[in-house]
C-alpha cells in the first residue's frame, strides 16, 4: 500500500507569515486606538482630565514658569537644600542620636 499524503494543515495551525502578523498587529492596534479614543471622548464628557487634553498637553510642554521655579527653589532652600553649601547636617544628626543612645544604654545595652 502507498503512503496516503498528508492532510494540510488547518489554518489555525500553520505559521503565519510575516505579512500576516503585520496585518493582524495593525488591525489589533487600530482597534486599540478606536477604544482609547472612545475612553478619552467618555472621560471628557464626564468632566475628567486626562493627558490627552489639549490644556493639560500645552501646560505640560511649557513647562514651569520662570516665578513658578524660583518658589520651589525657595521653598527647598527653606527645608535645607542649598546647592552653594557644602554643609550636609545629616551625620552630625546620625553622630548626635548614636552618642545619646550609646550613654543612655550604658548599664542596659552592655
Amino acid at each position: 500500500p502507498a503512503a496516503a499524503a498528508p492532510a494540510p494543515a488547518p489554518a489555525a495551525a500553520r505559521e503565519m507569515t510575516t505579512e500576516e502578523k503585520v496585518a493582524a498587529a495593525v488591525a489589533a492596534a487600530d482597534e486599540l486606538a478606536g477604544r482609547e479614543i472612545a475612553t478619552a471622548e467618555a472621560d471628557s464628557a464626564a468632566g475628567y482630565e486626562s493627558d490627552k487634553d489639549v490644556v493639560i498637553k500645552k501646560r505640560a510642554e511649557e513647562g514651569l514658569s520662570k516665578n513658578m521655579k524660583d518658589k520651589l527653589k525657595a521653598e527647598l532652600r527653606s527645608q535645607g537644600a542649598d546647592p552653594n553649601t557644602a554643609f550636609n547636617p545629616f551625620p552630625v544628626i546620625f553622630l548626635g542620636i548614636s552618642l545619646a543612645v550609646i550613654t543612655a544604654g550604658v548599664g542596659i545595652l552592655f
